[in-house]
C-alpha cells in the first residue's frame, strides 16, 4: 500500500495538513533516490508516475497466492461446505479483510433483493474493523441468506477459498491506485471467477477484464452486480470456465 495516501484516503490524515505534507514529500523523495521501485499493480504505477517518479524505475510485479496450498477443492469434500449446510446453491464469497478500503452496501442491497431465491448464497470470511457493519446490516435486514464467520486457519486455506463459486472483491474509488486487493490472488489459486466492484482503471478490473475470469461493476451499480450474481448461478458452466481460466492464470 502507499502512505501517506492510503491514511488520507481513509480518513485518518487530511490531505492538506501539515503532517501528510511532511509524509508525503519524505515518501517522494526516498521513492525518487531508489534505483527500483517495486509496485503491485498497473493501476499503482500509473499513481506513482503522477507523484513525479521516473517510469524508468519502477517494476511491477503482481501479488500472487501459493497455488499448492491453495487449490480447487469439490464442495461434496469441503469440511467447510459441510460446517456452513452448504451443498447445491451457488456461493458468493467474500473471504479476508473488512476494512475502511472496503465497501459492502452494493453487495448487501443484492443479497436483500435475491432473499427469494433460495439457491443463492453470501458468505462473508474475515475480521476488521467493517465487519460489524456487514453484521449489522444482516441482522436488520433478516439477511437469512448471508452468513457471516471469522478468519479460517491457514491450513484451510484451500478449503475457505474453494468455498465460493464468485469470489467478490471490492475496493472504494479513493483507493485505486494505492491499494491492490491481495484476496483476488487466493480467488484465482482456487480456481474461482471473481466479481469486482471498483473503478475500471484498477488492477483487478484489468486483470478480470482481460483475462475474461469474471465481471467488473461501477462502483453502486446494485442493479449490475444483481444482473452479473444472476446470470452466473444460471448458467454455471460458463462460471466454472471463468474459473478454470483464473487457475490458469494463477499457474502462470
Amino acid at each position: 500500500d502507499l502512505y501517506p495516501q492510503v491514511l488520507a484516503a481513509g480518513g485518518v490524515l487530511a490531505s492538506d495538513g501539515v503532517v501528510y505534507g511532511l509524509l508525503a514529500r519524505w515518501m517522494c523523495a526516498a521513492l525518487s533516490g531508489a534505483d527500483v521501485v517495486v509496485v503491485i499493480g498497473r493501476c499503482m504505477r500509473d499513481r506513482l508516475i503522477a507523484e513525479g517518479v521516473s517510469s524508468e524505475r519502477i517494476v511491477v510485479v503482481h501479488n500472487w497466492a501459493h497455488e499448492g496450498r491453495i487449490r480447487p477443492v469439490e464442495r461434496e469434500r469441503n469440511p467447510l461446505a459441510q460446517r456452513f449446510g452448504i451443498h447445491s446453491e451457488f456461493v458468493v464469497l467474500y473471504s479476508g479483510n473488512m476494512g475502511l478500503a472496503h465497501r459492502f452496501d452494493t453487495i448487501l442491497a443484492v443479497a436483500k433483493r435475491l432473499l427469494n431465491r433460495s439457491d443463492i448464497q453470501f458468505v462473508f470470511l474475515g475480521e476488521g474493523t467493517r465487519r460489524a457493519e456487514v453484521t449489522k446490516e444482516v441482522q436488520v435486514n433478516g439477511l437469512c441468506n448471508v452468513r457471516v464467520a471469522g478468519l479460517v486457519p491457514e491450513a484451510d486455506l484451500a478449503f475457505s477459498q474453494s468455498l465460493g463459486d464468485v469470489h467478490f472483491v471490492c475496493l472504494r474509488d479513493e483507493f485505486v491506485g494505492l491499494v491492490v486487493p491481495s484476496k483476488t490472488y487466493s480467488a484465482l489459486a482456487a480456481g474461482r471467477a471473481i466479481i469486482y466492484e471498483g473503478s475500471s482503471q484498477g488492477e483487478i478490473a484489468r486483470m478480470v477484464r482481460d483475462e475474461r475470469i469474471g465481471h467488473v461493476i461501477d462502483t453502486g451499480d446494485v442493479d449490475s452486480l444483481e444482473a452479473a450474481i444472476v446470470a452466473m448461478a444460471d448458467d454455471r458452466a460458463a462460471t466454472i470456465a471463468m474459473g478454470v481460466r483464473a487457475r490458469e492464470l494463477a499457474l502462470g
